[in-house]
């Protein structure tokens, strides 16, 4: 079975479409994120929520948008929503995000991904890491 067809061999309930807005693009480097998404195959949000740092993550990270405290007050942090995003991520058999250090943000955050193929769509598309360009065969194989 080729890639294309591996791919719609996924129920789209069996799909998790994760979105990670960050301060920056490292987690390590003390960035965190700032808004976390999940959709699924069906297009239906599961989550979405605006969330505030981690006290270790602003002393180190960048500096933020001056709005952003007011837009976060009183709201929960990843680690606290962790629970919530973990179940509803535990019925996926594909995770996709764009980003290598999506994983990276989400287990700062206190958030571990069940086991399920993975699909980085930077990985996949970006010149930078040589999947798209000629020659190159475009979403070849599932990562595991």
């Amino acid at each position: 079975m080729g890639r294309k067809e591996g791919l719609k061999s996924y129920a789209p309930a069996a799909i998790a479409a994760i979105g990670c807005l960050t301060t920056g693009p490292n987690a390590k480097a003390g960035d965190g994120a700032l808004a976390l998404a999940v959709a699924d195959g069906t297009g239906e949000i599961l989550f979405d929520e605006l969330v505030p740092r981690e006290a270790q993550e602003l002393e180190t990270g960048r500096d933020e948008d001056p709005h952003l405290p007011a837009m976060i007050e009183g709201r929960k942090t990843p680690r606290e929503q962790a629970p919530e995003i973990e179940e509803i991520l535990s019925s996926a058999q594909l995770i996709v995000f764009y980003g290598k250090d999506v994983p990276a943000f989400l287990k700062k955050s206190g958030i571990t991904l069940p086991q399920a193929k993975t699909l980085d769509l930077a990985h996949e598309f970006s010149e930078a890491h040589g999947a798209y360009g000629p020659g190159n065969r475009l979403l070849e194989g599932l990562h595991a």
